[in-house]
């Protein structure tokens, strides 16, 4: 046990410092899209040493791995017990109930407007960033893409910007937004939309996630994140991005975040 417990102290560290390869370090990032954050020490060790072999293999193998070994660990170790519901239509009732039930100012036509909007924008980003079935399944994926200029964009805080930029435009009168961030500058950090009733505090609100199933939306209570994320308003952050979005082309992902 001690031994295990060396191994993982020693590998956490190696990520910690960015030692791993890129590949590896996106793929960490990936698993905590299927929840696989908490692990025993051997699946560690495992996990580990299959992270390695990208370093050490030719290109080509470099690639089949990459593809093959996430999926792996998905079907073989994905929880049983986690539920985070996903909206693929714009008119998605659970999602426009889960809205509405914030508060009774909350108006349903309000609710069906920001149901719409962050469904369409993510499928419409989706589309124009070539999103294919394991980025949806695996979102770390399109990480690595964006990174080595496979596409132009599929990252957390791309589609939320869009998101937070759209929603603010509809003028809602009985709902806001907020800048939602969870392990902010580190490599598993999450970046998401939620959406509370005016004057209802961000802890309340509904959580709207456009990366973790992209191009689809996953949602939930930001206080009850049932993959482990904790999450933190950024007000400042939220400001600079509305600012930002006066002086660029409506309807345009932002690709940057300073």
């Amino acid at each position: 046990m001690e031994e295990k417990r060396k191994f993982v102290e020693q590998g956490s560290e190696l990520l910690r410092q960015g030692v791993m390869p890129e590949p590896a370090i996106y793929f960490m990032a990936g698993c905590r899209r299927a929840g696989l954050t908490t692990l025993p020490g051997e699946f560690l060790r495992r996990r580990l040493i299959i992270l390695n072999m990208f370093s050490r293999r030719p290109l080509l193998l470099q690639a089949v791995l990459f593809a093959i070994a996430p999926l792996l660990l998905v079907a073989l170790n994905r929880p049983q017990s986690k539920y985070l519901p996903i909206a693929k239509s714009p008119d998605d009732p659970a999602l426009i109930a889960h809205i509405k039930a914030l508060s009774p100012t909350v108006s349903l036509d309000d609710a069906k407007q920001v149901t719409a909007c962050v469904v369409n924008t993510g499928h419409e980003l989706g589309r124009e960033w070539h999103v294919k079935w394991y980025s949806t399944l695996m979102p770390g994926i399109q990480n690595y893409l964006v990174k080595t200029g496979k596409t132009k964009g599929g990252y957390c805080y791309q589609y939320s910007m869009e998101v937070l930029v759209r929603l603010e435009a509809l003028k809602l009168k009985t709902v806001e937004f907020h800048w939602g961030e969870s392990g902010a500058g580190t490599i598993c950090e999450n970046n998401g939309i939620v959406v509370t009733a005016r004057g209802q505090p961000f802890e309340e609100g509904v959580l709207l996630d456009s990366w973790r199933n992209q191009p689809h939306v996953t949602w939930t209570d930001v206080r009850r994140d049932p993959e482990g994320y904790q999450w933190k308003e950024n007000k400042a952050f939220a400001a600079f991005v509305l600012q930002r979005a006066k002086n660029v082309t409506p309807g345009k992902p932002q690709l940057t975040k300073p």
